[in-house]
């Protein structure tokens, strides 16, 4: 089992983690069996540009793991979704387009985290 502190959205949340050793195919879809026994989040408040609005649009999140990795299933709703901001970029080049990150903070200490950010379009950001 892992416990980890996770920032999504600007919430923190701490996960454990079981590993089932089942295989997830990264396609896009979310039919694998470990799926079904993920941890799921959503219940989301807003990050910018005021933080702890409810958020307007529904946000689903799970996340899992086999024997070595870590996996995030995100699924973003939208009641407009011709106003999506999101531009083909360079990576690391999201400056105003609508993203989603996830956050991790491996040790626990506040002061390593990693982040993962991507656009709808694919684009990702790290660090």
């Amino acid at each position: 089992m892992k416990n980890l502190r996770l920032v999504i959205c600007g919430l923190f949340f701490v996960v454990s983690l079981n590993s089932f050793g089942q295989k997830i195919e990264i396609d896009g879809n979310i039919d694998e069996p470990l799926w079904k026994n993920a941890v799921e989040f959503n219940q989301f408040n807003t990050y910018k540009p005021i933080i702890g609005l409810d958020a307007s649009e529904k946000t689903s999140v799970r996340v899992t793991s086999d024997s070595l990795n870590m996996y995030f299933a995100i699924v973003c709703y939208d009641k407009q979704p011709d106003k999506i901001m999101a531009n083909l970029t360079n990576r690391d080049n999201l400056k105003n387009d609508d993203s989603f990150t996830v956050e991790i903070d491996i040790d626990g200490s506040a002061n390593s985290n990693i982040f993962f950010r991507t656009n709808p379009l694919g684009i990702q950001d790290d660090g």
